[in-house]
């Protein structure tokens, strides 16, 4: 059975086109963040983030934390997420980053890589 991160892979094509299409849309403009952040403090604001785009505040992320532990987590949110993550924190990611991510502990190490080295 595939890891339920993978499930959106049959659809790469049409996410990497929304993707693309959101990215151009938004401005970033690298790492404008001055003090190094803690890995607590990107679970602090990754789940909010979370907890914005599934307009749930009952969402509570641990570092195992995986797409079936949250309701409503489909491929169309993983996107939302995606882009929701790149503007609050200044980052990108390439597809090849994301398809690698397996759970919320792999993104917060991946989101203090991309702000230590932009």
């Amino acid at each position: 059975m595939d890891h339920p991160l993978n499930m959106w892979k049959g659809m790469l094509h049409i996410i990497v086109a929304v993707i693309i299409d959101r990215l151009r849309s938004c401005k970033i403009s690298g790492n404008t963040t001055e003090l190094e952040m803690t890995r607590e403090d990107v679970f602090e604001q990754l789940t909010s983030v979370f907890r914005d785009v599934f307009d749930s505040v009952d969402i509570v992320l641990k570092e195992d934390t995986v797409s079936s532990d949250i309701q409503d987590w489909d491929s169309l949110e993983f996107i939302n997420i995606v882009v929701a993550v790149m503007e609050t924190f200044k980052i990108k990611f390439s597809i090849e980053d994301l398809k690698k991510l397996k759970n919320i502990g792999e993104m917060v190490t991946l989101i203090l890589a991309r702000q230590k080295n932009g």
